[in-house]
């Protein structure tokens, strides 16, 4: 199969999928809310509210010793007020996706390497959002939790050719989207991507997810935010797989978002507290 068939066979896997397991019923309704940087906190608090295992998951993240609050909170509202929109906005989201990354490749992809290193990029998002005061960069928080969702559907409905993909990635330490364009002709990116569309999505997210591996100079800081997430990610200890390569940093990148190389390690020893984060998310997601 030549590289065209095998793009048009993945699109059409992925434009024929109709339902995904494990997908929570209310979620794109619920990144909806979440992304729209208008929603106020009674929204919030309302589309929390509506699901209990969300409303338990978001409670036990807020008081665990990663968030650091020094008593116990006892209600969405009280943490909206103690913690703040913006965090609380991040925690819901992260939450509220806990049921995604569970599909991978025993040997090659762990689901739970994936689900942790889509919590790294989004904690990271939020990072960086905060370091660079970038207010109107909300989006790459959701964005960065998403980008890697192309893989958990590719290792689903694309078993055994995925199971290649990754083979020869991790035996010649090759980037694994340079792989997959060489031999499926299609990315995790746009697989994400089109996947997020279907979902009616923001389309913002979709674009986030389908061009977090883009290598050419981009003026859009948003995007920027989320590929800077996933490189720290990777290189602050959370890749999705332990033998995957850190994506390297387009050129420019880096000016975009108002940072430079000292910056940049200023930012990094961040690491622990967002691998403590990390860590409190996965467990309270269960």
């Amino acid at each position: 199969m030549n590289s065209a068939q095998a793009a048009i066979a993945v699109d059409r896997l992925v434009l024929n999928i109709r339902e995904l397991p494990s997908i929570p019923a209310m979620l794109a309704d619920t990144l909806r809310v979440l992304d729209d940087p208008s929603t106020s906190a009674p929204e919030i608090e309302a589309v929390v509210l509506r699901d209990q295992a969300l409303t338990a998951k978001t409670l036990r993240v807020v008081n665990s010793a990663a968030v650091g609050y020094n008593r116990r909170i006892e209600t969405i509202r009280e943490s909206l007020v103690l913690i703040g929109l913006r965090r609380v906005r991040g925690l819901v989201s992260a939450m509220a996706a806990s049921g995604l990354y569970a599909k991978g490749i025993p040997g090659l992809v762990e689901s739970r390497d994936l689900w942790a290193h889509a919590l790294a990029a989004s904690v990271w998002s939020a990072e960086i959002i905060e370091f660079r005061k970038l207010w109107m960069a909300q989006s790459a928080v959701i964005g960065a939790l998403l980008h890697d969702l192309g893989i958990v559907i590719l290792c689903q409905f694309a078993t055994e050719r995925y199971q290649g993909v990754l083979e020869q990635c991790r035996a010649l330490r090759l980037p694994l989207h340079v792989v997959e364009q060489r031999d499926l002709g299609t990315t995790h990116a746009f697989v994400g991507a089109t996947l997020c569309v279907k979902w009616q999505l923001p389309v913002a997210i979709s674009q986030l997810v389908h061009h977090h591996h883009a290598t050419a100079t981009m003026q859009d800081k948003t995007k920027g935010v989320v590929m800077l997430a996933n490189h720290l990610a990777h290189a602050g200890g959370t890749p999705p797989m332990p033998w995957a390569m850190t994506p390297e940093l387009p050129e420019g990148l880096l000016e975009l978002l108002g940072l430079n190389a000292e910056m940049l390690t200023v930012l990094l020893e961040r690491k622990t507290v967002v691998q403590d984060r990390v860590h409190a998310l996965l467990n309270a997601a269960g």
